[in-house]
């Protein structure tokens, strides 16, 4: 697959995502909205994966640059779930 094809195929993979977040994130009148905020993180931590993989051109970098990068994002992606819901 050409780079221009996949830099394609990715950017509406995120606005996809970001399309599926907006409507899980939407307001429907349900009294706990955990389940989807936690969706709407999961969605965002994977977005973010993929910007710094496809974009950032972390996927031709060295096996070692990419685990810390998959790792950063495992790890900010727990604790910020973590805290919220320990806090709720």
């Amino acid at each position: 697959m050409s780079p221009a094809r996949r830099s394609v195929l990715v950017w509406l993979t995120l606005v996809a995502a970001t399309l599926a977040s907006w409507a899980v994130a939407h307001p429907h009148g349900a009294a706990d909205r955990r389940g989807p905020s936690v969706l709407v993180l999961l969605v965002a931590f994977a977005k973010v994966w993929l910007v710094g993989r496809e974009f950032m051109e972390l996927r031709g970098a060295p096996r070692v640059l990419q685990l810390l990068f998959t790792t950063w994002v495992v790890g900010v992606c727990t604790s910020v779930l973590t805290l919220y819901l320990a806090g709720g």
